[in-house]
């Protein structure tokens, strides 16, 4: 969430350090007569300032609290601040520079003292060929966009014109509030967006057209909850059992069980799955063989949900199917699948290990948000990981540059000008080094069997790739933007570009 001092003071991230109880302290507000943000003595919290500016400090008395030196422009640490009921000289501190500060509060006695870190914001490049700006702008190393002597991000819309592709994501039940998730088909910026509680969405189902509840009743298309009357107000109880189209299901002491052939999808008499009125007390999934996919939603928010048996005949994982199963811990994917979708598990935020030994293809954001994962196994079947798959999963990775998931370079993070790509990668993903601009020199290792789409894209200043023998596959716009980038010798291992 942003807020401004004087359309330049921006909150960048929430407080570092868990704040006192509101009882503990007072509660002091940062102002320049305009914007507020409140600080709380003892914490720290960051801020980025588009613009110079003076500021004070007011506590909930609405006294004033100023320097009592003069000329403290930060970065400063411990100043002493004292209201002008205390008597003397009293001056107003200023950040002189734009950039990100990170501001600390203490009391001492009858004072306060403020002391505020710096990161100044400086033009480091210059980027006049992004696709998704409206004009060309200054980048600090930060990745802040400076432009017009002002400070900005990729969210800016009066800088951007993304092309965003939208995903609702509304929380069960409709009683939550939801966020709409945007993501820009063509640089991969990613905002979110709070949404107001939904409520019901309810639909007529007239009598005789649902098997399991055969009075006519209204349907929420959401949550899959049945109701009496238009306004939600009567919830009636659906049976723990039925069929629809090659689909038997049944509920029994928390386990799930599905079976029936091919496709598994959506009930089209109930929409969602008619056990979604169920999901919390969903704990154990089994789906019987004969089931080929599982479509999009259909096991997703069964938030219980902590364990899952899939039949040796699954073959495709669709998009949000187990998405917000926060209790899951643990996959195992039979080496029949191959095909994991877009956000296949995104947000389940206690799985820890995932085993796909068969999968040759991971969507974007598949398992993106899921914080507690730490181990992902997966097989030489793999052909394409796509730009973003494993976002957010913050225990994944080591430290290090390159960022790897077994034999599958993610990402590369660095800033090297010369990298020797890390012994045993066999596949670097999609746009994994896309932007690094200081890279000039790469050497791919001798274990290297596939340049997934884009994977060096954006990379300026790169004039040499050395290419292994045993290589296989290029991609489609692997060097895509790479104007240094005048030849490359491709190995006659190679067999598809």
């Amino acid at each position: 969430m942003k807020h401004l001092l004087s359309a330049a003071l921006t909150l960048c991230i929430a407080l570092l350090h868990a704040p006192l109880p509101a009882d503990a302290a007072e509660q002091y507000t940062l102002t320049d007569m305009e914007q507020e943000i409140t600080l709380t003595p003892g914490s720290a919290q960051e801020i980025c300032l588009d613009a110079a500016g003076s500021f004070m400090i007011t506590d909930s008395a609405h006294n004033i609290w100023m320097a009592d030196t003069a000329g403290c422009s930060a970065p400063f640490t411990d100043i002493v601040l004292h209201t002008a009921a205390q008597g003397g000289l009293h001056y107003l501190f200023s950040f002189a520079e734009p950039g990100t500060y990170t501001v600390t509060l203490t009391e001492q006695g009858d004072s306060l003292l403020l002391s505020a870190s710096a990161h100044i914001h400086s033009a480091v490049q210059y980027i006049t060929d992004d696709p998704c700006a409206r004009t060309a702008y200054s980048q600090c190393s930060c990745g802040a966009v400076l432009l017009d002597g002002r400070t900005t991000d990729r969210g800016d819309e009066a800088v951007f014109a993304h092309d965003y592709s939208e995903t609702i994501r509304q929380p069960l039940p409709c009683t939550e509030p939801g966020t709409l998730h945007r993501v820009c088909r063509t640089c991969g910026y990613e905002s979110d967006t709070d949404l107001p509680v939904q409520g019901h969405q309810l639909t007529l189902v007239a009598e005789g057209t649902d098997p399991a509840l055969p009075q006519e009743h209204w349907r929420c298309t959401v949550c899959g909850k049945c109701f009496a009357d238009a306004q939600a107000e009567t919830l009636l109880s659906i049976p723990r059992s039925g069929s629809y189209d090659n689909i038997t299901w049944s509920i029994k002491d928390g386990l799930l069980s599905v079976s029936g052939e091919g496709r598994l999808g959506m009930d089209p008499a109930s929409s969602p799955c008619p056990w979604q009125q169920f999901r919390e007390e969903i704990t154990a999934l089994e789906v019987g063989e004969g089931i080929t996919a599982l479509d999009s939603y259909v096991f997703a928010y069964l938030t219980s949900l902590k364990s899952v048996r899939l039949p040796e005949t699954l073959t495709t994982v669709g998009e949000f199917c187990f998405e917000f199963d926060s209790a899951l811990t643990a996959v195992t994917l039979p080496a029949s699948v191959s095909t994991l979708h877009r956000y296949a598990f995104s947000k389940c935020s206690a799985l820890q290990t995932v085993s796909a030994p068969g999968v040759t293809a991971i969507a974007d954001h598949c398992f993106q948000d899921c914080a507690a994962l730490e181990s992902v196994a997966l097989g030489n079947a793999l052909q394409t990981v796509a730009q973003d798959a494993f976002s957010g999963c913050t225990r994944l990775f080591s430290d290090g540059a390159c960022k790897t998931v077994g034999s599958v370079l993610v990402q590369y993070a660095g800033d090297s000008i010369v990298l020797q790509i890390p012994d045993g990668t066999r596949l670097i993903a999609q746009k994994a080094f896309s932007g690094a601009s200081k890279l000039v020199s790469a050497v791919c290792p001798d274990s290297l069997r596939i340049i997934d789409d884009s994977a060096f894209s954006g990379c300026k200043k790169l004039s040499e790739l050395r290419l292994n023998d045993g290589l296989e596959r290029i991609g489609e716009n692997a060097f895509s933007g790479c104007s240094a980038l005048t030849a490359i010798t491709v190995p006659a291992s190679v067999t598809e570009i």
